[in-house]
């Protein structure tokens, strides 16, 4: 009984990964709760959880507010641009529904398309900025090249993230009595799951993560993302972030 509660027992690294998770999930939830920063709040977020997932030392507070200030003036502007495209989006969306303007069948599957697209876009911009140094036109671009690159997990991606917004939707009673649940780890768990599906999408572009796992960055992985990033210097302008 006295192993079981050990700091070291898989229970104890459970409740620590669930507490840090907790906390994770409450400083991200506060900034974006203050609209502006969220942006930087959630590529700090991503920043931690890539470190958890690759089984790194993380230090929540400290990584994540190191993170925050390195990040937030290039997060903060491509998240002012997202609310933009968001709420043109919703205009023409809810416009749409209620009736009050006609658009032609085509005009409706564009619209769609876009979302689609400024949602994949959405999944993969603030892990890229958590991660690499680049302008915010080559972030935007590699954010839309990585979903193409990394597809199947792109997919799991976007299920995992959109099933707490199906549920409240489809099962509003049932979703506000699981509230609280959502408030402690409804962005920092399905967050951290797909830290888990971009991390090796992202390990093709850092040759030291490959040198760790004791795997050689081979030339037809370079081939292969040049091929569908469509130029090399997309990935020769990646630097990395500590």
């Amino acid at each position: 009984m006295s192993t079981l509660f050990n700091m070291d027992s898989p229970i104890m690294r459970f409740l620590g990964r669930l507490a840090d998770l907790m906390l994770l999930n409450l400083i991200t939830l506060l900034g974006c709760l203050l609209i502006i920063p969220a942006g930087a709040s959630i590529t700090a977020m991503h920043y931690v959880l890539l470190k958890m997932a690759r089984g790194k030392d993380t230090y929540i507070i400290r990584d994540w507010w190191k993170s925050f200030k390195l990040n937030f003036k290039q997060a903060t502007i491509i998240w002012l641009v997202m609310l933009v495209f968001i709420a043109v989006l919703g205009f023409d969306f809810i416009s749409y529904r209620s009736g009050a303007v006609n658009l032609p069948g085509i005009m409706t599957i564009l619209t769609a398309v876009a979302a689609l697209i400024l949602y994949i876009v959405f999944l993969y911009i603030f892990p890229i900025l958590s991660r690499f140094s680049n302008s915010i036109r080559v972030t935007l671009k590699n954010s839309l090249l990585m979903a193409i690159l990394g597809l199947p997990r792109t997919v799991a991606m976007a299920v995992v993230t959109a099933l707490p917004t199906v549920f409240f939707l489809l099962l509003p009673d049932a979703a506000m009595r699981v509230m609280p649940l959502y408030l402690v780890f409804g962005m920092s768990v399905p967050g951290l799951i797909c830290a888990y599906l971009y991390s090796p999408l992202f390990a093709r572009f850092e040759p030291e993560e490959k040198e760790e796992a004791g795997e050689e960055l081979t030339d037809d992985d370079y081939k292969q993302a040049a091929r569908i990033l469509q130029s090399d210097d997309v990935i020769e302008e990646q630097e990395l972030k500590d």
